[in-house]
C-alpha cells in the first residue's frame, strides 16, 4: 500500500507542480490563466470525487468488504487514463475534461487511502501507518517534481505528466494484486 501511496503522491506533485507551467508553455494561456486552469479543474473535480467516491464505499463496504479497494483501483486507472491524455491533448477541451476527470478520481483516491489502511493495519498502528504513507509519499513526490523540473528542457513536461499517469496505471495493478489478501475480504470495522 505503501508503493502505491507513493505512486500517487508522485503522480499528484508532478501534476499539481507543474501542470500551470505545461499548460502556459503549451496551450500558450497567461500565467494566471493556466494557473487558474490547473486548480480550479482538478481541485473543484476532486472535491466531488471525494464526496462521490466516500459515499459510493461506504454504501457498498457493508456487504462487500473489498469494494473500497476495487474502487481505488477504478479511481487510479481513470486518473492514470485521464493524465495520460491531459499531457498528450493539444485541445483545450479534452485537456480541460482530462484534468477533471483526473482530479475527480483523485478525490476518490483521497477518500479511500485511510479506509484501505484500516483493512491493513491492526488499530493501535494506523495513525503511524499513516504518518510512513505521507512520509513516502511526500519525499518521492518532491523528489520527482525536482527531477521533473531537472528533465523539462530534454524530456518536456508533457512527457512528466504523461509518465504520472502510466505511474497511476501501474499503481491501480499493484491494487489488484492486494485483492489477493484476505484482510480486503473482511469488514475491518466488525
Amino acid at each position: 500500500l505503501c508503493l502505491i501511496s507513493t505512486a500517487f503522491s508522485i503522480a499528484g506533485w508532478i501534476a499539481l507542480t507543474w501542470m500551470p507551467w505545461h499548460l502556459f508553455e503549451h496551450f500558450g494561456m497567461s500565467l494566471t490563466r493556466a494557473g487558474f486552469t490547473a486548480s480550479f479543474w482538478i481541485q473543484g473535480a476532486a472535491f466531488l470525487g471525494i464526496l462521490g467516491g466516500g459515499y459510493l464505499a461506504d454504501r457498498l463496504a457493508p456487504g462487500w468488504p473489498a469494494a473500497r479497494l476495487v474502487i481505488a483501483a477504478a479511481s487510479l486507472s481513470a486518473g492514470g487514463i485521464f493524465l495520460t491524455v491531459t499531457g498528450s491533448t493539444s485541445a483545450v477541451p479534452t485537456l480541460i475534461t482530462g484534468l477533471a476527470f483526473y482530479g475527480f478520481s483523485r478525490g476518490i483516491w483521497d477518500c479511500s487511502l485511510m479506509p484501505l489502511l484500516c483493512h491493513l493495519a491492526a488499530p493501535r498502528r494506523r495513525a503511524f501507518g499513516y504518518g510512513i504513507l505521507n512520509l513516502a509519499g511526500t519525499l518521492a513526490g518532491g523528489a520527482m517534481v525536482w527531477t521533473a523540473g531537472a528533465l523539462k528542457a530534454s524530456a518536456g513536461l508533457a512527457t512528466a505528466i504523461q509518465g504520472s499517469g502510466i505511474l497511476l496505471l501501474l499503481a491501480s495493478t499493484g491494487l489488484i494484486v492486494l485483492l489477493r489478501s484476505p484482510k480486503f475480504h473482511t469488514n475491518p470495522y466488525d
